[in-house]
C-alpha cells in the first residue's frame, strides 16, 4: 500500500476533511490533497508528525490496522 492510500485510508476512517488532518500535521490542505493523489509524498518531518498524529490517536477509535511496506500502523 502506498503512502496516498494510506494517508487518505486513516483520514477518511478517523472523520477528518483534508484541512482538518493538515492542520494537525502543520501542513497546507493542498499538501494532503497531493499526498492522496500520489503527485506528492509526504517529506520526513511531515511523515514523523503524521505517525505522531497516530500515535496520539486512541486504537479503540477505529480498530484499524494500515501496513505499509510490510509494517503494521495502528492508529
Amino acid at each position: 500500500m502506498q503512502w496516498s492510500a494510506i494517508i487518505k485510508q486513516i483520514r477518511v476512517t478517523k472523520g477528518l476533511k483534508q484541512q482538518a488532518l493538515a492542520s494537525l500535521l502543520g501542513v497546507s490542505q493542498s499538501a494532503v490533497s497531493r499526498w492522496e493523489n500520489h503527485q506528492d509524498e509526504p517529506n520526513l518531518a511531515a511523515a514523523k508528525q503524521l505517525l505522531a498524529v497516530l500515535e496520539s490517536l486512541k486504537p479503540e477509535q477505529s480498530g484499524q490496522l494500515f501496513s505499509y511496506d510490510g509494517a503494521l500502523i495502528a492508529p
